[in-house]
């Protein structure tokens, strides 16, 4: 590329965010390293718009834009490499994952629920993939996790969910008891019985709501709430 001389010397930042919503960056010892940028790679940089960059190619687009460029090709759902125009690549570092890739790129994760063309219910980008019942006898809740998959059916079955956020919400599934699920931006659910008033709270049929896993499926990693449902009048 015209204009850029491959650097002789690059320094290598590390700091570490803690916690997914945290925006605290605490810088840590730098340590320079020798590094080359090869002819090939300063081609490829010559892209402005990469779906996967190498740390060499976000070093020669950080020189040439004067800007921040993060190594997409080099970074996990718990870290990002950003090239600096100065030279320094940043390793930030996260206690738990914070994105995931979708179709080649990186998105933060979100586990508002969202309804497909298809008709099923999911959340839009966890780290773990969740699907919930969209009304029916399908299962109440379905997540998967490399090659193992983890489900829960309800006992009788659902109305079509109200959603809000990362929540849905089935009304009445007894009467005066609503069922509620929660996804997780990690991948995991949680569910409880909301129990609204003392005469649905005396139904003996309360008893009865539990769910069932399928045998054939291992569980991966939840949040389930586990137990009977707990009442919870509101009148």
């Amino acid at each position: 590329m015209a204009g850029i001389s491959p650097p002789g010397r690059t320094s290598w930042r590390r700091s570490t965010a803690l916690g997914v919503a945290s925006s605290l960056v605490l810088a840590g010892a730098v340590t320079p390293l020798t590094a080359s940028v090869s002819p090939a790679a300063a081609s490829q940089a010559a892209v402005t718009e990469v779906s996967t960059l190498t740390v060499e190619q976000a070093m020669i687009e950080a020189r040439r834009s004067g800007e921040p460029v993060e190594a997409t090709g080099a970074g996990t759902s718990t870290t990002t490499l950003t090239a600096r125009p100065d030279g320094t690549v940043e390793l930030t570092q996260f206690a738990v994952p914070t994105r995931a890739r979708i179709d080649g790129q990186w998105k933060a994760l979100d586990p508002t629920l969202i309804r497909k063309p298809d008709g099923s219910i999911a959340a839009k980008v966890t780290t773990n993939p969740v699907r919930i019942s969209p009304g029916g006898t399908a299962p109440l809740v379905e997540m998967t996790s490399g090659d193992r998959a983890f489900g829960l059916t309800a006992p009788l079955p659902l109305p079509v969910p109200t959603l809000s956020g990362a929540n849905a919400t089935y009304a009445d599934v007894l009467p005066g008891v609503d069922l509620t699920v929660r996804v997780t931006a990690e991948g995991g659910f949680s569910h409880v019985f909301v129990v609204k008033n003392r005469s649905a709270a005396s139904d003996p049929k309360l008893a009865t709501l539990k769910m069932a896993s399928p045998a054939a499926r291992r569980p991966a990693s939840t949040s389930e709430t586990a137990g009977p449902p707990t009442p919870h009048p509101s009148a």
